[in-house]
């Protein structure tokens, strides 16, 4: 039985990954805390879950954090070919900080032609495919620096 399941998993999928959030969902909202006659939960931790945020941001949450003059998306198809803002004219170049350098086997730059292209990219996804959240992050300081602004796209 035990090797039954073993092989009816080997290959983990996203459906067996949700039935399995499901369920723990499930334990957690059916648990000893939820059971009628359980100890309350104490004040200070109830007033610490409900200040806690959500993990992901609602949606009527969202806003525009678009930076730049002019704002990219407000680009011409044309002008965004020009400066490399399409799947066709994207590329990413890599190569160590000059102030803090690292050893690179190989850099990827658009002057030596080395650059990864967006086709490039999906071939590199086909074989080492890595999913996660898309997250931004901003850290706008009032003492007049620039913001600093991290997205991962997955």
């Amino acid at each position: 039985m035990k090797g039954d399941f073993i092989l009816a998993h080997q290959a983990l999928t996203r459906r067996y990954f949700l039935r399995l959030g499901l369920a723990g969902a499930a334990a957690l909202g059916f648990g000893p805390l939820a059971a009628p006659g359980a100890d309350p939960v104490a004040p200070e931790l109830a007033k610490a879950l409900d200040a806690l945020e959500p993990y992901f941001t609602p949606q009527e949450k969202f806003r525009d954090v678009s930076r730049g003059k002019p704002l990219p998306h407000t680009l011409s198809d044309e002008k965004k070919r020009e400066v490399g803002l399409t799947r066709e004219t994207w590329k990413l170049e890599v190569v160590s900080d000059p102030d803090h350098p690292a050893s690179l086997r190989n850099s990827l730059t658009g002057k030596n032609g080395t650059a990864l292209d967006f086709q490039g990219l999906m071939r590199l996804a086909e074989k080492h495919a890595t999913r996660f959240a898309k997250s931004m992050t901003c850290c706008a300081k009032s003492s007049g620096s620039r913001s600093r602004a991290k997205t991962s796209v997955g």
